[in-house]
């Protein structure tokens, strides 16, 4: 179960964990509502389909560090995001604005899975 909320209004209660964004544009996952409160630039998930760990979301069982996402990618890391290389999660979804760099990194599929769910709960966060 998925739940979006204001940071505000976060209450968490059994084995659920909160994932938002913080102002450098990283998802972040935690079981503290102090530190979702503090660090949460906007809205928040509150789920139990995923667990937390060191301030980062674990997605079948993959800790999962993105710094960024928009429509069918996600930026796999600082580098990336400064210089708009797109790791694409969902070719045919995704559509080029412009000029881009695509990421050519071939992952395994299960990271490539956790990538494509991590792009959805992002964009569900900020839409």
């Amino acid at each position: 179960m998925r739940k979006i909320m204001n940071k505000e209004n976060v209450v968490l209660t059994g084995k659920e964990v909160a994932i938002y964004v913080d102002k450098y544009g990283i998802l972040h996952g935690s079981e503290n509502v102090d530190n979702v409160k503090g660090y949460a630039v906007s809205k928040v998930m509150v789920t139990d389909e995923f667990e937390a760990e060191g301030g980062y979301v674990i997605i079948n069982g993959i800790k999962t560090v993105i710094y960024g996402a928009g429509n069918g990618y996600v930026y796999l890391d600082k580098y990336a995001r400064e210089h708009d290389v797109r790791y694409i999660t969902l070719e045919d979804t995704y559509h080029v604005d412009g000029k881009v760099t695509v990421d050519k990194k071939i992952l395994p599929k299960a990271i490539q899975k956790v990538m494509r769910i991590a792009n959805e709960v992002y964009l569900q966060i900020v839409g």
